[in-house]
């Protein structure tokens, strides 16, 4: 049942109440106003009422209660079967919301589940490349160096290699001194 049934089905349950709840009333009131009666009459005639009457009132009662009884029975049944099949209703209708919540739940950690595992690939990634980064970095920097003084001397293309205006008079390196340094460029 959806809630709009449901809703219904409480009015109508509500409404067979107060109907049954009324009766009941008007009942027992005219059961008061028997009694009452009576009670005056027997006021009255006291002795003679009792001679005559005997054991009526507690049959009146028995009878009345017979009555209430059997004009309440099938409205007792039906409301027992309408509640019955309210709450059978409610359980499904319990049922059938717990399991979209199940799998919302189950999405919800499943994404962050993977947020996590994508924040540790950042991490892990960002980590390589600002080591990569700093390794560049410094080869760009000794290269840097070399061109450098390569634009401060004077050397020029002669085909496929270099040639350089040497200072003879200049400091010697290398293991067998083999070299020489260039002079700077005019």
């Amino acid at each position: 049942m959806r809630e709009e049934e449901l809703k219904d089905l409480a009015r109508a349950l509500g409404t067979l109440a107060a109907t049954i709840e009324a009766r009941d009333q008007r009942q027992h009131a005219a059961l008061e106003r028997e009694m009452a009666a009576l009670r005056a009459l027997f006021a009255r005639n006291g002795d003679e009422i009792d001679r005559l009457v005997g054991g009526a009132v507690p049959q009146l009662q028995q009878a009345w209660q017979r009555a209430l009884d059997s004009s309440l029975a099938p409205a007792s049944r039906r409301l027992d079967a309408v509640i019955s099949r309210s709450g059978t209703a409610l359980q499904a209708a319990e049922t059938a919301h717990e399991a979209p919540r199940r799998r919302w739940l189950t999405r919800a950690w499943l994404t962050c589940a993977g947020l996590i595992v994508a924040t540790v690939l950042a991490c892990a990634s960002s980590v390589y490349l600002l080591t990569e980064a700093r390794q560049d970095l410094t080869r760009y920097r000794l290269d840097a160096k070399v061109l450098h003084a390569v634009a401060n001397s004077d050397v020029v293309l002669c085909g496929n290699r270099l040639c350089a205006n040497i200072d003879l008079r200049g400091a010697r390196s290398g293991e067998r001194n083999q070299y020489r340094t260039v002079r700077p460029r005019p």
